[in-house]
């Protein structure tokens, strides 16, 4: 019984080393993309020009909403994109989902 006892205290001790070592390792891998890209000094171009994912790719369509000067003319930017596919237009809300749903 003294050896199950042990055994299950090794093994109980085995598995909280496991999960904080796999803790710590996502905890450094988010420390170290947090350094990387969620700096204060970042300026619009840098946020656009970053390689993550299509984020840069939607957030170029939130600039363009929230620079026009009224709602209708930021909706009008969006229904009438020449940027994406060059030299077309296309409606940017419908090809590329950008309104949330």
């Amino acid at each position: 019984r003294r050896a199950m006892g042990r055994l299950h205290g090794a093994i109980a001790l085995l598995v909280a080393l496991l999960c904080g070592g796999a803790w710590s390792l996502l905890w450094a891998a988010r420390l170290s993309h947090q350094i990387k890209f969620d700096r204060a000094d970042r300026t619009e171009m840098d946020e656009l020009q970053s390689p993550i994912s299509d984020s840069a790719f939607y957030l170029s369509y939130f600039y363009d909403v929230a620079r026009a000067p009224s709602l209708t003319e930021g909706l009008s930017r969006l229904l009438h994109d020449g940027r994406s596919e060059a030299p077309d237009t296309v409606n940017a809300l419908h090809k590329f989902n950008v309104a949330p749903e």
